[in-house]
């Protein structure tokens, strides 16, 4: 094997110095002095643009890491979407860190509850809950909550119904061997008396048989005078009496066409089909 396959970087250590020059390169007085600065000059040129490219690497990952990078929040921060819950449970703190969430029929059995106290014969007279509905559960703390129902009560004697009320109950619930109960008796807090507040309509005209095609979509009767009104504030609003309960009014728009108010769904289904 030749010398020159023995030792592959003859010319790098030639470049270096560590050889002699060429022989046919002329020679000056100082050869020998001012070869070790040259092999310095020759190692710094050949040294110097790998130390370059590590600094800048550093550089640059210093500058992208987590450390430095504004569009990752610190691991210790949470980002709730705007309209979100908030943090969740391991996460949250503060006075409600330990409030457990409102377990499902509350609402149901504080008013199956309402209903057993309410139902029944007193004396002469019967009651029994028409409609019934249950509010949002009011926490008291711990697994305890109030529950506000709002019920329909009926009050007649053994030939029919002759009144109804509208009362609010209160229920005390909690939470007991995984199941909801009731830990006392509801109690009625409130007779309510809705009211309807009376409008300034004016008289208004109205196309008869138009009229009588609407009403007939949600099976009402027109009266022989329906006694048309349109609504102050609101123009595309008229009212019509019917036939039924002594003259009841209905409410019907005028947009696209002529509606009863509140059968849009019905209407909708009828066109479908």
């Amino acid at each position: 094997m030749s010398d020159e396959r023995a030792q592959p970087y003859d010319g790098l250590a030639r470049w270096l110095g560590e050889e002699d020059d060429d022989p046919s390169m002329p020679r000056s007085s100082g050869g020998d002095d001012e070869r070790p600065r040259r092999r310095q000059i020759r190692a710094v040129g050949l040294v110097a643009p790998w130390v370059i490219t590590l600094v800048v690497l550093v550089v640059t990952s210093s500058a992208g890491g987590p450390a430095g990078d504004a569009s990752h929040p610190p691991a210790g921060d949470r980002v709730v979407a705007a309209g979100g819950d908030g943090p969740s449970p391991e996460r949250r703190s503060g006075p409600d860190a330990g409030a457990q969430r409102t377990p499902d029929g509350l609402g149901a059995t504080a008013t199956g509850l309402v209903r057993d106290a309410i139902t029944g014969r007193h004396g002469d007279t019967t009651r029994a809950v028409d409609v019934a509905t249950a509010e949002r559960p009011r926490p008291l703390g711990g697994d305890h909550w109030l529950v506000r129902v709002r019920a329909v009560v009926l009050r007649g004697d053994a030939r029919r119904w002759r009144t109804a009320t509208h009362e609010v109950w209160a229920v005390p619930m909690a939470r007991r061997a995984g199941r909801v109960v009731g830990i006392d008796r509801p109690w009625r807090v409130a007779v309510e008396r809705p009211r309807i507040a009376t409008t300034g309509w004016s008289a208004a005209e109205v196309d008869h048989a138009a009229v009588t095609a609407a009403l007939r979509q949600v099976d009402a009767r027109p009266a022989d005078d329906l006694d048309a009104e349109q609504h102050p504030d609101l123009a595309g609003i008229i009212r019509v009496r019917t036939a039924a309960d002594g003259g009841a009014h209905v409410w019907l728009g005028t947009q696209p066409d002529l509606h009863v108010l509140g059968a849009g769904d019905r209407r909708a289904a009828e066109r479908a089909s």
